[in-house]
């Protein structure tokens, strides 16, 4: 019998006979099931990873049909890590509603089963080695820290480790994707999130800021995909976001100048604020050259570059050419 248990929903027969044997070749089960089989299989228990096409479709509560993973995604987190892939490639402009999730792998060549097949298996091994990672996914463990990223904020909660030398494992739920931060003596050492590890797995964390989480302190996996510190991996993961790609090409560069804008108080009730934005915003009036804003905050200068970018894209600040600053009333 084979270590890892593996649910296969894909509606093409060809397509799960070649997973299928990709997996038994790396010492996988894979089992191809209907997604209405699902849910009793992963409550029997003895499954370690649920592989879905993202071209699955299925009825939902309201007998409408749609993307099965899209149904999935609308309900609790999976007690399973869920890996998607498709065959796929057309855009999201192009099928708004029927395009895969962020994160799917696209398979269309031998050596791409092959390579899904090997991550599919780099999972399984994880989570069977580590019987700490599936009771914390499952909710059956008490965590040292637990809440979501729309309450506590990504940077704060890794510089919190940092400061404190912790080393355990982050377990993040976005949807049905699950996510798993190593670290060692505050500092990252492994990412791993569907088909990505590393920096990229790191990166695409970075954007899941309303995430639910999960501390295990203590916890140690004995792997690593990361060698640059944490500054670093959150520069390089602020600097090849899409929202900070749209705050870098309208900040032009660290000397430009910023301003809170007109009336940004009668906007402010609407607003949900980390104290790291609340400081930017009021420090704003006191530093105006961005460079030297970001540098006069207390702690990570990438976290000041982050609530300075969510204040502009909330529209309490805004940025002028350094040549004609105009500074507004209030």
């Amino acid at each position: 019998m084979s270590a890892f248990n593996v649910l296969v929903i894909e509606p093409n027969t060809f397509v799960a006979t070649v997973l299928c044997s990709q997996l038994q070749r790396l010492g996988c089960t894979g089992t191809v099931i209907d997604p209405l089989q699902m849910e009793a299989l992963v409550a029997a228990g003895g499954v370690h990873l649920i592989a879905i096409s993202a071209d699955v479709m299925a009825r939902d509560q309201h007998g409408r049909e749609r993307p099965f993973w899209h149904i999935l995604a609308m309900r609790s987190g999976l007690p399973v890590p869920v890996l998607c892939y498709s065959g796929n490639s057309q855009s999201s402009a192009e099928t708004p509603l029927f395009t895969a999730p962020p994160g799917t792998m696209l398979v269309g060549s031998p050596q791409d089963f092959q390579v899904l097949a090997t991550i599919i298996q780099r999972h399984c091994a994880l989570f069977t080695r580590h019987v700490g990672l599936a009771d914390a996914l499952a909710g059956r463990c008490l965590p040292a820290l637990s809440g979501n990223f729309a309450e506590f904020n990504f940077d704060a909660v890794l510089k919190l480790f940092q400061l404190n030398d912790h080393s355990g494992v982050l377990l993040l739920r976005h949807g049905l994707h699950a996510g798993i931060l190593a670290i060692e003596q505050g500092e990252v050492v492994h990412a791993l999130v569907g088909s990505l590890m590393g920096r990229d797995a790191f990166c695409e964390l970075f954007r899941w800021e309303t995430a639910d989480f999960v501390f295990l302190r203590g916890m140690l996996l004995g792997e690593r995909s990361v060698q640059e510190n944490l500054d670093s991996l959150l520069l390089e993961a602020i600097s090849t976001g899409d929202e900070a790609n749209d705050m870098l090409s309208t900040l032009i560069s660290l000397q430009s100048y910023v301003q809170r804008v007109r009336g940004y108080t009668d906007q402010l009730q609407n607003q949900r604020l980390t104290p790291i934005e609340l400081k930017v915003l009021w420090m704003v009036d006191r530093f105006h050259i961005v460079n030297d804003l970001i540098r006069s905050v207390d702690g990570s200068s990438v976290m000041a570059l982050k609530a300075l970018r969510k204040l502009i894209l909330a529209g309490l600040v805004e940025v002028l050419p350094l040549q004609q600053p105009t500074v507004r009333g209030r």
